[in-house]
């Protein structure tokens, strides 16, 4: 299987492109070729810390331009050098990971090229950005792709755009990769913080991470990977906790392959929910208990039922949720 993959993929933080890593890098090692084009506004990390095959990486970074309306032209240019990567290479497939700009990008690469073309949602693209002006795109597109991958949750966004059955292939959600199996490791006095810092964050969430620390008898530092638009967001931060006695050491943008070194001698991960209106579970939920690290969630309404399995059943999920991806290109 030769594919094209334009979608999220670091260095674009956030669980969407952190999943496609390790999904990408599992199937690399089951036979698929792979090449990934992707965007971001600004990076200072090299194309090598992403992919051993630096040949098949794609990074188009955004310019500033001063035409009006603006637009850093993120489409226009993706789907060009996706003209020039497919004129080079046979591809069987293009898929579209995250429907704004980056399925759209494949949609007209394939609608241009003839090549198929599956499309990947996440959660905030169909339950945050759509909306109804966006109607009669997102119904050409069902119309023109082979497969939309969605998940069960989703399935009431697109059987009201009247999608036809055949088109809609159910995804399991991300399981952890093997590498983040460390959960007979043995764990240190440390807590860490994933997060991307938003003016519409819940702040709250901060405090009911510091009462919890604080009920477990933790003193120590919160290791914070974050980033954020503004240092007031980080100043923030550092507030809160210190309203608990904790400090926080702050972290550039971490690589998701670091990761599980991160949590092998992890004692505590901060976990924040997701918006209510998307209904997905976060990745690192089920990379800290992977990693055997204790869970500690900013909600008291989170739906603790999934989250009670152990390690075994982990890896056995893991399995099932590969050989699924796999099925998504069997057309």
């Amino acid at each position: 299987m030769n594919l094209l993959y334009i979608g999220k993929y670091p260095p674009l933080e956030g669980g969407v492109g952190a999943a496609a890593f390790w999904r990408i890098k599992e199937l690399r090692t089951r036979g698929y070729n792979i090449d990934i084009l992707t965007a971001k506004n600004k990076s200072e990390i090299y194309v090598s810390e992403f992919n051993t095959d630096a040949q098949k990486y794609h990074l188009i970074q955004s310019k500033s331009c001063w035409h009006i309306p603006y637009s850093p032209l993120l489409l226009e240019r993706m789907v060009s050098y996706g003209l020039k990567l497919v004129s080079n290479n046979k591809f069987d497939c293009i898929e579209g990971n995250y429907i704004f700009p980056f399925g759209i990008a494949a949609w007209i690469l394939s609608r241009i090229t003839g090549v198929p073309f599956v499309l990947r949602h996440a959660g905030s693209d169909i339950w945050r950005v759509y909306n109804p002006e966006l109607e009669d795109i997102f119904k050409q597109i069902i119309k023109d792709t082979t497969r939309i991958i969605t998940y069960e949750e989703s399935l009431p966004f697109w059987n009201a755009l009247n999608t036809p059955k055949g088109k809609l292939f159910i995804s399991k959600h991300y399981a952890p990769s093997k590498e983040f199996w460390n959960a007979g490791c043995l764990k240190q006095e440390k807590a860490v913080f994933f997060h991307k810092l938003t003016p519409k964050w819940n702040w709250a969430q901060l405090d009911f991470f510091g009462s919890q620390l604080k009920q477990q008898g933790y003193k120590g530092y919160v290791e914070c990977y974050c980033v954020g638009e503004s240092d007031e967001m980080f100043m923030n931060v550092k507030k809160v906790f210190g309203k608990y006695g904790l400090s926080a050491h702050f972290h550039e943008f971490v690589f998701p392959g670091k990761v599980p070194d991160i949590l092998k001698d992890t004692k505590y991960i901060l976990v924040s929910d997701v918006p209510s209106n998307i209904p997905e579970m976060p990745n690192l939920l089920f990379e800290g208990l992977a990693s055997g690290c204790n869970v500690l969630l900013d909600s008291e309404n989170f739906n603790l039922d999934i989250i009670n399995f152990k390690t075994k059943e982990l890896s056995v999920n893991y399995e099932a949720y590969i050989k699924n991806q796999m099925e998504i290109y069997n057309f």
